[in-house]
């Protein structure tokens, strides 16, 4: 019974502890300081799509950057929801500075171009805009490297906005 009550309150505490840290990571509203500030389009207009994207940065040994942050591929998953449906997708870019915020915005809105839009409209002229960036939680294992175990990453819910 001592062991049951020990473990549950240790438990009580890891959630306590993890709920705390997630109300400081995700208190980004719009992704501010990131990619997301020159392709969000509030105003967008068209059929909303909403899913979950996680972006895993991974640095190269070829650093070509300068001054833009290490040299990385980034991993893209999202998880698009169409109806009662749930779509996955998968996706990378390689050579991409980790603080070349254009070259991640023009990575994004092409994984999305290529991999999300044939499968949200058979109209090879659609348009689309990201409409909104929320729930930013992110790490930074690059510029602070006792955070996060070697991993650099981004998880966001998004909503895509298609135009026929």
């Amino acid at each position: 019974m001592k062991s049951v009550k020990g473990s549950l309150i240790c438990l009580v505490l890891v959630v306590f502890s993890l709920v705390l840290t997630g109300e400081v990571l995700a208190d980004k509203e719009t992704g501010s300081g990131t990619f997301f500030d020159t392709i969000v389009d509030k105003n967008a207009p068209g059929t909303k799509y909403t899913g979950t994207l996680t972006i895993y940065y991974q640095p190269s040994e070829n650093n070509n950057c300068d001054t833009l942050g290490p040299n990385t591929t980034m991993y893209y998953f999202l998880r698009i929801k169409k109806g009662f449906k749930v779509y996955p997708f998968s996706g990378f870019a390689s050579n991409i500075c980790y603080l070349d915020l254009n070259a991640q915005a023009l990575a994004i809105k092409g994984f999305i171009s290529q991999k999300v839009m044939p499968l949200l409209s058979s109209n090879p002229s659609v348009t689309f805009a990201l409409k909104s960036v929320s729930q930013v939680v992110e790490n930074d294992e690059i510029f602070f490297p006792e955070c996060c175990s070697g991993m650099t990453f981004m998880i966001m819910d998004i909503e895509i906005a298609v135009v026929e």
